[in-house]
């Protein structure tokens, strides 16, 4: 490694040397300038096989968080939902490699769910790591995938762990995913608002239409989000804290 020791004034890169500064030295190091790497190379060299794998799965993993994000702001405009879709990419990165059934390149995220390490890995996910579920409410669930209905029974502490809250709004989502034409579908029911000063109730049923076009996963998520109500009128309260994204299940087709 050469070492500039005169006094040299320019920008940029003289042929294939170039000038860089560090922190931690006085004098400039001068390097030769890294060569770019050819698409040829990179599509038909042995030795970049493992990265056109890796970078393969990892463009699915990102595809479809970029799906489920697209979704949910489509959906829920006032919903922060910050690096969601970094963590999302992240974690199905990770659910593919439960694939079993197919080699590092081709593995795929429905296989990787049908593994129960990967089935764990999404359902302990929190789609909204700063707000709890059990701060909104407490009760029993039941879903019903084919008929698209969502059952709360024995519904308990509503509104409990959130202040300044009045009432909670319930809503259930069924999103289904065409992982071949990268396309969702959303079924959101009509909200059901509990009050926080009742504190509980018998039960509630959340009714989403079908969805009927072709799809290959799956999720079912039930949204609740804080209400404050103030001259008989109801608004959702602002933060991250606020509004609870759970995901109740999901289903490979």
């Amino acid at each position: 490694m050469a070492r500039l020791t005169g006094v040299l004034k320019f920008r940029g890169s003289i042929g294939d040397i170039t000038a860089c500064k560090y922190k931690h030295r006085k004098e400039l190091v001068i390097r030769k300038k890294k060569e770019k790497m050819s698409k040829d190379y990179y599509k038909k060299s042995p030795t970049m096989a493992p990265v056109r794998r890796n970078n393969s799965e990892f463009s699915t993993a990102r595809n479809v968080a970029i799906l489920i994000n697209n979704a949910f702001k489509m959906l829920f405009r006032d919903f922060d939902r910050g690096y969601l879709y970094q963590r999302m990419a992240g974690i199905f990165k990770v659910i593919m490699s439960k694939d079993l059934m197919n080699e590092h390149g081709k593995r795929t995220i429905q296989n990787g769910l049908l593994h129960p390490e990967g089935k764990d890995l999404l359902e302990n996910f929190r789609f909204t790591p700063d707000s709890k579920p059990s701060d909104f409410y407490r009760a029993s669930i039941a879903f019903d995938h084919d008929k698209s209905v969502v059952d709360l029974k024995e519904i308990m502490s509503v509104g409990s762990g959130i202040k300044n809250a009045t009432h909670i709004e319930f809503r259930a989502l069924f999103l289904g995913l065409n992982l071949e034409e990268m396309k969702f579908r959303t079924s959101l029911s009509a909200p059901i608002n509990l009050s926080k000063q009742e504190g509980e109730a018998e039960a509630i049923q959340l009714n989403c239409s079908s969805i009927k076009e072709p799809v290959h996963l799956t999720f079912v998520f039930l949204c609740c989000s804080a209400l404050k109500e103030e001259a008989n009128v109801l608004y959702k309260l602002n933060g991250e804290k606020n509004f609870a994204l759970q995901l109740l299940a999901h289903r490979v087709v």
